[in-house]
C-alpha cells in the first residue's frame, strides 16, 4: 500500500540497529518468526526482509549501520535462491557477506534455535564468506573433474563476478576458483 511497502522496511530494524552497530554485523533472515526467535535467543542484531526478497532499499538501510551481513535464510530451494539474489545485490553495494551453510537438520533459524540453540550459535560463528558458499554449492552440483562441470560452474559464477566492485576481492575469488577447478 502507499503507507506500508515491504520492500523498503526491515522487520525489527528499530530494535536491532544498536546491536548491529555494536557488533558491526547484521544477521538477515527470511521471516518474521525467524527474526523473533533470534531476538529471543539473544541475537538482537537480526532483521527480517518482511516476508519478501531482500531489496536494494533494504541494503541501503543496513548500510547506515554496518557493511557486514550474515545471511541465514531457510535451507530450501527458495532460501537458496534468495541467498544468491541477496549476494549479488550485496556485492554491488560492496558489503562483506557471509552465509550460514547449515542449521543441523533444521529448515530455518526459528526451528534451529528451538531444537538446539548451540547449533545456531555455531552456525552463525562458522558462517562462510559468500564467495566460498557459492563456489562450494556449484562444485557440489557439478563435477569439478569434468570439463562440462567446470564450464557449468564458471557460467554460474560469472554473474556474481561481474558484481564485485573490489578488484582485490575478485582476484582472490578467481584464484580460489582456479585452484578448486584445477585451472
Amino acid at each position: 500500500t502507499p503507507i506500508y511497502h515491504k520492500g523498503s522496511l526491515l522487520y525489527l530494524l528499530s530494535e536491532a540497529r544498536g546491536e548491529i552497530r555494536k557488533k558491526d554485523f547484521a544477521i538477515v533472515v527470511e521471516g518474521y518468526m525467524d527474526a523473533i526467535a533470534c531476538h529471543e535467543a539473544g541475537y538482537k542484531n537480526t532483521v527480517a526482509s518482511s516476508g519478501t526478497a531482500l531489496t536494494q532499499e533494504h541494503l541501503a538501510l543496513l548500510k547506515r549501520f554496518t557493511k557486514n551481513i550474515v545471511f541465514a535464510f531457510d535451507h530450501d530451494t527458495a532460501g537458496r535462491t534468495a541467498t544468491e539474489r541477496s549476494i549479488e545485490m550485496g556485492f554491488s553495494d560492496e558489503f562483506s557477506l557471509k552465509v550460514v551453510e547449515g542449521n543441523g537438520d533444521a529448515k530455518d533459524p526459528d526451528e534451529c534455535i528451538k531444537s538446539s540453540p548451540d547449533s545456531f550459535e555455531r552456525a552463525i560463528n562458522e558462517a562462510v564468506p559468500a564467495t566460498d558458499y557459492l563456489l562450494s554449492y556449484y562444485s557440489q552440483i557439478n563435477n569439478v573433474d569434468d570439463i562440462t562441470g567446470k564450464k557449468n560452474i564458471i557460467s554460474a559464477l560469472i554473474p556474481f563476478w561481474t558484481k564485485i566492485a573490489s578488484s582485490v576481492e575478485l582476484d582472490e575469488w578467481l584464484k580460489k576458483t582456479g585452484t578448486k577447478l584445477n585451472l
